[in-house]
């Protein structure tokens, strides 16, 4: 089935890359298939032999009721949309606010990339570090 994909958990001695996607290619956008991320979705080795790659047909986001530290150990593609996270905002939404997110590995977003505002919302505190590994040992068919 072609749909939206929620994804967290973590990989042990694995290489694996997931894509969501609505095909043939629709001419509507608004069909175009998301990765959401909500909790940690993270490696046990840090030496290559774990890695993740999620593509995104539209975009890879962080949904409303993610971790307040979240963790991502990945490489991230979204192919007509972005990487980031969705807005949320106004009284009563006790998700608006996160404190930290770790990501650990690459992002290529076709917009640009982000998971807070300029209003104060999504993640405070934003680290993003490039996994070298990648370089020889990406994902299964980034090559």
């Amino acid at each position: 089935m072609e749909d939206h994909v929620v994804i967290d958990g973590q990989i042990n001695n694995a290489r694996l890359t997931i894509t969501a996607a609505d095909l043939p290619v629709p001419t509507d956008t608004s069909k175009f298939k998301n990765i959401i991320i909500n909790n940690d979705l993270s490696y046990t080795n840090y030496n290559g032999t774990d890695s993740i790659g999620l593509i995104g047909q539209g975009g890879i986001m962080v949904g409303m009721a993610s971790e307040d530290n979240l963790k991502i150990d990945a490489a991230l593609i979204a192919q007509n949309d972005r990487v980031g996270r969705f807005y949320y905002a106004g009284d009563g939404c006790t998700y608006q606010n996160r404190s930290t997110l770790s990501l650990y590995g690459m992002i290529a977003s076709h917009d640009r990339y982000g998971f807070a505002y300029t209003d104060g919302t999504g993640y405070n505190i934003r680290n993003i570090s490039y996994d070298a590994n990648m370089l020889y040992a990406p994902p299964p068919s980034f090559h």
